[in-house]
């Protein structure tokens, strides 16, 4: 059955071509108020597209040199070229992003290799999109054909300044932290020439049920898995490599389950941060907020206000890990504006977590592409618009239209983009 589901979301997923509607289409200038990133349930319910005001974001952008770095974007089924992207991003006030290559626990049918995919979106972004290499770990024969997997790693970080760091996702793969395997892993990004590793720390919602119906297994997250204590030998050995803890060790699970830490993998995140030159932390997905503004994780808040209590804005990464529907880069990034300001943090702070660190722990060049200018004016709605209002991911309505578009039949369409939507909410934190 799992089979079976996969393969249809993988229809809805990897049919890509367009949206049929520009994301400038779905612009106004009036109804509009600030927004969080979208809603669990956003993607099935919200057949009208709700506006969020940028107009914070767009100050900030502006304060912040026209610099405001995603570092956690991933391929996605509304676009099959760099374009779709960059227009969202330019409508967000989002200067660059970082698109991560994910090998997940069962090859995707439908697609091509992953790194070949985010590299043919990084070569169509005119280097304003970089990529994260990654590998499969889930092989049966690791013995026998794991330097074949490395050496794939290691061709694609090789691709400076395409590539800026390997991307590692333990928990989805059940790779332990301290395995040889890691080692291994650690060891060819660290001999590359771009010795990042971007490696989700904490749960995920695959540690269940969810996990068991998408791959045929639960994901792991036992603390070999998620705690980032596992990997302080590395970090001591690999000094000159760059350690980014994803997520900053951050609850996807409910307080009842098995695997909830209680924050405990944050608090351990923020002591590797302030002990380590070499660790930094990334604040995805965490500060999604439900149809109400009310956040969908309590913990998000507390995990901002730890950052802030340790004084580590120095070594905090901005990302957002939403774009898996259109429409959703802008509202997270108004929503992480927000949470930024009430946590205390001042202007120069807020600079350094939307691109100062970044470019730093990227090895980016400061200023190395002309700043994107939102539009101007809309002409589907025949009015003046500053750039400041952009719409929340649109619905299933939109991707049905799409999906019926691309000739899938109307039977396919409509199966595989519920299950699509179903799961999109959720697909944040698969990798």
């Amino acid at each position: 059955m799992y089979f079976i589901s996969y393969i249809l979301l993988s229809v809805a997923l990897m049919a890509r071509t367009s949206m049929g509607q520009p994301p400038e289409a779905f612009m106004h200038g009036e109804g509009s108020s600030m927004g969080g990133g979208p809603p669990p349930g956003a993607f099935m319910n919200a057949h009208e597209p709700q506006a969020v005001d940028l107009s914070l974001v767009k100050e900030e952008f502006d304060r912040c040199n026209s610099e405001i770095i995603d570092v956690h974007l991933h391929d996605a089924f509304w676009f099959n070229s760099a374009d779709p992207l960059l227009e969202e991003m330019k409508l967000s006030h989002v200067s660059r992003g970082l698109m991560l290559s994910v090998y997940g626990p069962i090859a995707n049918p439908f697609s091509g290799d992953p790194n070949e995919v985010t590299e043919s979106i990084v070569n169509g972004s005119n280097g304003r999109i970089f990529g994260l290499a990654s590998l499969n770990t889930t092989i049966p024969d690791w013995e026998n054909h794991g330097e074949q997997e490395l050496e794939r790693l290691a061709t694609f970080l090789a691709k400076k300044p395409g590539f800026v760091g390997g991307k590692v996702a333990a928990p989805h793969t059940c790779l332990p932290l301290n395995s040889d395997i890691m080692r291994d892993v650690v060891r060819t990004i660290s001999e590359s020439p771009s010795p990042v590793v971007f490696l989700h720390i904490g749960t995920t919602p695959f540690c269940g049920p969810m996990g068991e119906q998408v791959f045929g297994r639960p994901a792991c997250c036992g603390p070999e898995f998620v705690d980032p204590t596992y990997l302080e030998d590395l970090i001591q050995k690999f000094t000159d490599t760059t350690f980014i803890l994803v997520h900053a060790g951050a609850d996807f699970l409910p307080p009842n389950s098995e695997h909830f830490y209680h924050g405990e993998n944050v608090d351990k995140s923020v002591m590797l941060a302030e002990t380590y030159d070499n660790v930094y932390l990334e604040i995805s997905a965490f500060l999604r907020q439900g149809p109400n503004g009310t956040d969908v994780y309590t913990e998000g808040t507390h995990i901002l206000d730890k950052i802030a209590d340790a004084g580590l804005a120095s070594k905090t990464i901005y990302g957002s890990d939403v774009n898996h529907a259109p429409h959703a880069i802008g509202s997270y990034l108004a929503t992480t504006l927000d949470k930024f300001i009430a946590a205390g943090f001042d202007e120069e702070e807020r600079c350094m977590m939307f691109s100062g660190n970044a470019i730093k722990a990227f090895g980016l060049e400061l200023g190395e592409t002309e700043a994107p200018q939102p539009p101007m004016d809309s002409e589907e709605h025949g009015e003046e618009d500053n750039g400041n209002h952009v719409e929340e991911a649109s619905g299933l309505d939109d991707v049905a239209d799409y999906l019926s578009s691309s000739g899938a039949g109307m039977f396919m369409t409509n199966v595989a983009s519920n299950i699509a939507m179903a799961l999109a909410p959720f697909a944040f934190v698969l990798f």
